[in-house]
């Protein structure tokens, strides 16, 4: 079993949290607190989602959680966006992120869903 560090989509996720801390800090004062907190707080309950599907036998729960944290950064981010609390060109930026954690949660959800059918 790999270091979960090790892993690309930990790498791609921890880069996602490191973009959502440093917009964060433009938000307006009222929405920082609320909004950036909860889109801080998803972000690293995905991350510590791949930690704990990286060391369990029984991934898919795990996985599970992971796309469904993708899901509410996703809507977080929308909401930012359309609030006008990001730009257009970071919000891009900020999705390439999040699609390539979807597509490898749910590549890595194919691979284990896979082997306990076994």
């Amino acid at each position: 079993m790999a270091q979960y560090t090790d892993l690309p989509i930990y790498r791609t996720s921890y880069e996602l949290l490191k973009e959502v801390n440093f917009r964060i800090k433009t938000f307006p004062r009222d929405f920082k607190f609320t909004l950036g907190t909860q889109l801080r707080n998803e972000c690293v309950d995905m991350i510590l989602n791949i930690y704990r599907a990286n060391s369990s036998y029984d991934k898919v729960p795990y996985i599970d959680q992971i796309l469904e944290r993708v899901q509410v950064i996703k809507l977080i981010l929308r909401l930012c966006r359309d609030m006008n609390f990001i730009s257009t060109k970071v919000f891009s930026g900020i999705s390439e992120l999040i699609r390539s954690v979807s597509k490898q949660s749910t590549g890595w959800k194919k691979k284990f869903s896979t082997d306990n059918d076994r």
